[in-house]
């Protein structure tokens, strides 16, 4: 049998009681903090755990706002390149991996996953108040990634380091996605919750 990742990057059997192999290729929908962000901005699922957004992305971010929560910022050399950039206009260049960091004491960042795309769960959900839908029915597969930069190694494992809740039950299946797109340097940046 196929993995569950397998999914991911090929869609689904829509008749395996058949036995006929009609695939059909998931809904893929992504939030993101990268500029330009044309639509599904993270921010927009963030509930809760975060601070700073408001703040000129430029400037620094002290150890008091990460012991606070997750920070909206960009990496050591991100910045410097950025800043490198500013004095020519930043040639043309708009692009920006802004991603959320945080540390052990930053807490909880807690994301609100809407079901788009799937009038099904809708009419399901409308029909039962108060009935809680179990994630796997909305989503397939959700992948978190770290942002693509260097590392050093002093940074966390985001399989190890981090732990997923999905409606307050501790996902105990994650993966790395071992794949060309998702990797980095040579390191796998994104998971499978």
């Amino acid at each position: 049998a196929p993995s569950k990742l397998f999914s991911l990057f090929y869609g689904y059997d829509t008749a395996p009681e058949k036995n006929q192999m009609t695939w059909k290729m998931n809904p893929v929908y992504c939030s993101t903090t990268y500029d330009p962000i044309l639509s599904n901005s993270l921010q927009d699922i963030i509930t809760s755990g975060t601070l700073g957004e408001d703040l000129d992305i430029m400037l620094p971010r002290g150890a008091q706002m990460y012991n606070k929560g997750w920070v909206l910022d960009l990496g050591e050399n991100e910045k410097k390149a950025k800043k490198k950039l500013e004095r020519y206009g930043g040639l043309g260049y708009i692009d920006s991996k802004k991603a959320y960091y945080g540390i052990y004491a930053s807490g909880q960042l807690q994301l609100f996953l809407p079901c788009i795309g799937r009038e099904d769960i809708s009419k399901k959900i409308q029909s039962s108040i108060g009935e809680r839908i179990p994630a796997h029915e909305c989503f397939r597969n959700v992948v978190v990634c770290e942002v693509n930069e260097k590392h050093t190694g002093q940074e966390c494992d985001i399989k190890n380091d981090l732990s997923f809740l999905v409606r307050g039950i501790k996902s105990e299946n994650v993966d790395l996605v071992n794949a060309t797109g998702p990797s980095y340097w040579g390191r796998n940046i994104c998971l499978r919750i």
